[in-house]
């Protein structure tokens, strides 16, 4: 790694998404009610989408809090899909894919420069850029809100 190299890392590692992100804990920028577990974290969410599983809030909520966290630290090829389908969870056709990201898109998602964006996605991780793309839908979703624009998901504004 040059010294170039090590300096836009350090940068891309500060992002509000680390590009080494894994999907067994819960994410900083969460809301408290993903990390109380009351709601689905990111890192569950994942892994249902990618393993063509589903489950409902109200399934999840009903769900034992030592349920929840095996769940969450289960990673994916490795007791993931069994423990989901023990605890209600269904198949639901093929698994969602996302699509693939930009160093533009990163860029702007991460407010950085292309070079730091390009960085930060050679070196992500699938989960990363999942939650990355995942918040800044969250972001924008609170921008238009508080701008008076559309109303969000639930019909609020």
């Amino acid at each position: 790694m040059t010294a170039e190299t090590a300096t836009t890392f350090s940068t891309t590692n500060c992002a509000p998404v680390k590009h080494d992100s894994s999907p067994v804990a819960c994410l900083e920028f969460e809301h408290q009610c993903a990390k109380s577990l009351h709601w689905f974290p990111f890192a569950v969410r994942y892994k249902l989408d990618r393993a063509a599983l589903k489950m409902s809030l109200h399934q999840w909520q009903s769900l034992s809090l030592d349920t929840r966290l095996d769940l969450l630290h289960s990673l994916l090829e490795h007791g993931f899909i069994d423990a989901a389908l023990r605890s209600g969870a269904i198949f639901a056709g093929v698994p969602q894919l996302q699509s693939e990201m930009d160093a533009v898109e990163v860029a702007q998602l991460l407010e950085c420069t292309s070079k730091e964006a390009s960085t930060w996605l050679a070196l992500s991780t699938p989960f990363a850029r999942y939650a990355l793309r995942k918040r800044g839908k969250i972001v924008g979703e609170l921008g238009a809100v508080m701008a008076g624009g559309k109303p969000n998901r639930h019909g609020k504004r």
